[in-house]
């Protein structure tokens, strides 16, 4: 009969900790670090950028550097698509030396927003794409990852 009685209350205890730990997990990022990306719908000009990013479920935030709180630019990932092809880029990009091979590029079609970003290496690219789909939001329109 105790037992009973002590249902609610461990029900209400185990309630009242999930809800405590929401902004916590909320805090931490799925993944992040630095990449190079091109917004390609920020300007008619296409130019690599130094960013540091952060997934948050399906938000990807970029920010100018590590340590800023407020998000320089938001990328939704729902329904997006990604691409190991980059050869859409075009030839006249800015600040090409600080982007690597290990390239894809993220497509949301409802708005038409794609970026374009570049890893230090295959392992960090690959492991953000890996983050990406995790999600279960986005999906790889492309798989064939480039040599």
């Amino acid at each position: 009969m105790d037992d009973q009685n002590q249902l609610p209350q461990k029900l209400v205890s185990g309630a009242t900790a999930r809800a405590a730990a929401i902004s916590r997990l909320c805090s931490i990022p799925q993944v992040e670090g630095e990449l190079v990306i091109i917004d390609a719908q920020s300007s008619l000009l296409a130019k690599w950028t130094t960013v540091y990013a952060k997934l948050f479920d399906s938000c990807f935030l970029l920010f100018a550097k590590k340590n800023d709180d407020v998000p320089t630019s938001v990328f939704m990932v729902e329904d997006a698509f990604i691409k190991y092809n980059t050869s859409d880029l075009g030839s006249m990009v800015l600040n090409s030396s600080i982007a690597t091979p290990h390239t894809f590029s993220l497509c949301r079609p409802a708005t038409g927003r794609k970026v374009f970003i570049s890893a230090r290496d295959g392992s960090v690219r690959d492991a953000w794409i890996q983050a990406l789909l995790s999600t279960g939001t986005s999906s790889v329109i492309s798989d064939i990852s480039p040599l």
